[in-house]
């Protein structure tokens, strides 16, 4: 009874009418996620993997995730955290967000130096891993930490995203494969030090590309530079309807 407490009633149904509700009222999102967090407290379960990851996903929004090297961890999240509370525009750790009754310029932005804050209705998703030796895993070759932020759906993804993966870029971030990103391969390659192992991988593999799309040609390169399919946007992240829109508040 207990377990679907937590994973149905409040995970999925309380949290979802929290989301329906921030997103009506966005100014209203940091108290509705402090009673969200009150109303959550905390807890620890110890059990089968498949009892403690398989739950109910109702929830519907949309996702990215940064894997980082594990000390960066930490400086991650607080960068983050700078952003949705409104940090400083020159992108720099440190900030203290933004002050009640900060004034605005006229179009909304406050003065002095801040962004405005972003308006997310969910937390900030931290896990670590360590090390393996796969060509293109986001761990390959260091102990890693992820840093996962989301979006409700309905609501503005894409500025919340951008930011955050600026940030991502400057710690050494690696993009989930299968969420949200903005990067092609001329900017992934240098993250991985076995690119080029795994290209010679495909090529021999998939010699026709049978296993290529516009997504894979983006993130991965065209296996031949003459291939004219057509391009895939730098903002679609993964074919719609794909991964980062069928999971929900974990």
């Amino acid at each position: 009874m207990g377990a679907y407490a937590n994973d149905v009633l409040l995970t999925n149904h309380t949290f979802g009418l929290c989301c329906r509700l921030g997103r009506r009222m966005p100014a209203q999102i940091p108290r509705i996620n402090r009673l969200v967090t009150r109303l959550a407290g905390a807890s620890r379960r110890v059990d089968r993997s498949d009892r403690i990851f398989a739950s109910p996903r109702l929830v519907r929004f949309t996702e990215m995730e940064y894997a980082l090297p594990r000390e960066r961890t930490v400086e991650a999240v607080r960068r983050v955290l700078e952003l949705v509370e409104g940090g400083p525009l020159d992108g720099r750790p440190g900030g203290r967000g933004l002050r009640r009754g900060q004034p605005r310029s006229a179009g909304g932005r406050p003065r002095g130096g801040s962004r405005a804050p972003f308006a997310v209705p969910f937390p900030i998703e931290v896990r670590t891993v360590a090390a393996d030796d796969a060509l293109l895993s986001t761990a390959a070759g260091r102990d890693s930490g992820y840093v996962a932020v989301h979006m409700f759906e309905g609501m503005a993804w894409e500025p919340y995203f951008r930011a955050v993966e600026a940030v991502m870029d400057e710690l050494g971030g690696r993009p989930h494969w299968g969420k949200r990103h903005f990067q092609t391969a001329a900017t992934l390659r240098e993250r991985y030090p076995e690119w080029e192992r795994f290209q010679e991988a495909r090529r021999r593999l998939d010699p026709e590309g049978r296993f290529a799309n516009a997504y894979t040609d983006r993130v991965l390169g065209p296996l031949h530079p003459s291939d004219t399919r057509p391009a895939c946007s730098s903002s679609a992240g993964p074919i719609e309807g794909g991964p980062d829109h069928t999971v929900a508040a974990g």
